[in-house]
């Protein structure tokens, strides 16, 4: 198995093969490679309430599994769905989190993609479209590689490459292509 078909089944929900580690990795390889994954929404407003904040509103267990673990939740306001989670795996921890706009429009989208109970990645939309994708690829519970889209199409990576908590390295992208790679 190729390290894109490693990475590839990481980021479609899949258990990962192999510990992804930046020193060993090939940063154009893995980066272009998550590239090629889906959605997400604008990040919450400062101060602004989180849609998926169960305070002030009114829980739904649409679902449960054959020993009672509630498999699907929904949160809403209104009358309207704020947010929704799923828990696939019946471990009690969801592997989604679809966060919902007011009007209803998704707006957010979070992964649990190893199963560890922890979200990894981190989609944010706009208009339906991906505008912003945050990935821990190293389990430290901070983002360490940052993809942003204009109008669906990967513009522009940024990555921690030493885990400070800091983007040090970046690409630019146009038309699929890269266009240029360096050291922030």
């Amino acid at each position: 198995m190729s390290l894109c078909d490693h990475i590839r089944t990481v980021k479609t929900c899949g258990r990962p093969q192999v510990a992804l580690r930046w020193p060993t990795v090939t940063r154009s390889l893995l980066l272009c490679c998550l590239a090629g994954c889906a959605a997400g929404p604008r990040p919450p407003v400062a101060g602004a309430p989180d849609p998926c904040d169960p305070r002030g509103r009114q829980v739904a267990i649409v679902g449960k599994s054959a020993d009672g673990k509630p498999t699907v939740r929904t949160l809403s306001v209104a009358g309207r769905v704020s947010c929704r989670s799923s828990d696939a795996n019946g471990d009690g921890q969801p592997e989604l989190e679809q966060a919902f706009d007011p009007s209803g429009e998704l707006i957010r989208e979070r992964f649990d993609l190893d199963g560890d109970g922890r979200f990894d990645r981190t989609d944010y939309l706009l208009a339906g479209a991906l505008e912003r994708r945050e990935l821990d690829t190293n389990g430290d519970g901070k983002t360490d590689v940052r993809l942003l889209y204009v109008r669906g199409q990967l513009s522009r990576v940024e990555a921690d490459e030493d885990a400070d908590g800091r983007f040090d390295y970046f690409e630019e992208w146009s038309g699929g292509q890269l266009v240029r790679s360096g050291i922030l």
